[in-house]
């Protein structure tokens, strides 16, 4: 068993424990029940490895605003910070006095942000300041003037985009999907994986002139619209798992000029028409079983 203390230690000694136990009751005579505050053990705490931190009830006492204005008023901890910062912000609202609405006044400028980067996120790079956030809610709370800060931007970056998915939609892919997909001018890999496409969406694909590698695992992908793929010229990796592609339609791929690597395991290519495949494209590694 483990505890933490109102000064934050961590006990686990059974008899540390019972005083510590001993020493909060007489800290605070006649008192049957306090208020507390879910706060956030962190790794360099609890030595913890993974994970979400486990929340732990702390009394809302002297010690919690030492500790949250400790936290907002001492050095920077880049690994933290992000997480501490905000929740020391909240612990300070049962604390209203001068002092604390001067010091969340500044934090309405606080430069701390979390950022969602545009290649992860179709091309929109986007900024939150959660600082900034909890410390107008909590001036709000006390009912204080304050301008209300900017808490969030947003930056278009579709040059950033270089991995897009759409991968595991329920419903079908068209062509206006795809040509969306053309503003990222640097796309080099696309996952369409157990996608369902129409006609004019695989029509579209070689709009994507800088396509690398393309995930068509578990998608409609057969003979005839492997065709269009044709003139994706800057090609790499193609994977193809569990389609329906036969020896007619391994011979449209043939001529991609930097295909290096190709995945047909549970196609309905046939050994003959992959052995065809390896005399005609020596060059490209074909995964088949």
């Amino acid at each position: 068993m483990s505890i933490i203390t109102e000064q934050m230690q961590v006990l686990h000694d059974p008899d540390e424990i019972l005083a510590a136990a001993e020493s909060a009751i007489k800290g605070h005579p006649g008192v049957g029940r306090v208020n507390t505050f879910p706060k956030m053990l962190l790794n360099e705490t609890m030595g913890l490895n993974n994970g979400t931190p486990p929340l732990a009830l702390v009394p809302v006492d002297a010690h919690l605003e030492s500790w949250a204005r400790a936290v907002l008023l001492g050095p920077a901890h880049p690994s933290l910070d992000a997480a501490l910062r905000p929740e020391s912000v909240r612990a300070l609202e049962y604390f209203q006095s001068e002092g604390n609405v001067s010091l969340l006044r500044t934090l309405l400028n606080d430069p701390a942000n979390v950022t969602q980067a545009a290649e992860f996120n179709l091309g929109v790079e986007v900024r939150t300041y959660p600082v900034r956030q909890e410390a107008y809610t909590v001036l709000k709370a006390w009912k204080v003037d304050a301008v209300e800060p900017l808490t969030r931007e947003e930056k278009s970056m579709p040059e950033a985009v270089r991995t897009a998915s759409l991968s595991d939609r329920t419903g079908m892919i068209g062509q206006t999907e795809i040509k969306k997909l053309a503003w990222f001018e640097n796309l080099e890999r696309l996952d369409l994986r157990n996608d369902h496409l129409t006609a004019q969406a695989y029509q579209a694909l070689p709009r994507l002139g800088n396509l690398r590698a393309l995930g068509l695992a578990g998608s409609n992908i057969n003979d005839g619209k492997l065709a269009d793929l044709a003139a994706l010229e800057h090609l790499e990796a193609l994977d193809l798992t569990a389609t329906a592609i036969t020896d007619a339609g391994l011979q449209k791929l043939v001529t991609l000029p930097e295909l290096k690597s190709l995945n047909l395991t549970r196609t309905k290519v046939t050994a003959g028409g992959i052995k065809q495949m390896q005399k005609q494209r020596p060059d490209v590694m074909i995964e088949y079983r």
